[in-house]
């Protein structure tokens, strides 16, 4: 059977590239929280443990749950990605 992929998804507007470039790096990326600060996902509020690991979502730079960072989209050439990357 032929896969058919469908075509990358835009950037949420929660996490809009205006949001992001806000917080910016000197990369056009945004800066990414502190993992040693953060404990728990930034969207469901559910505690990091061994099982429930830390995502850094490439669009705002805040941390979130595998659950609640599962998108993936195609971000700004000036974020400096190639392909679909995770995002809140």
């Amino acid at each position: 059977a032929k896969s058919v992929s469908s075509p990358p998804r835009a950037l949420p507007s929660k996490a809009g590239p205006a949001a992001a470039v806000a917080g910016a790096g000197s990369s056009g990326r945004p800066k990414w929280e502190d993992d040693e600060r953060v404990h728990e996902c930034g969207a469901c509020r559910a505690a990091f443990s061994l099982f429930r690991r830390k995502h850094h979502c490439r669009g705002c730079g805040r941390i979130f749950c595998d659950a609640c960072s599962r998108i993936k989209v195609r971000l700004p050439p000036s974020f400096g990605y190639a392909g679909e990357e995770r995002v809140c």
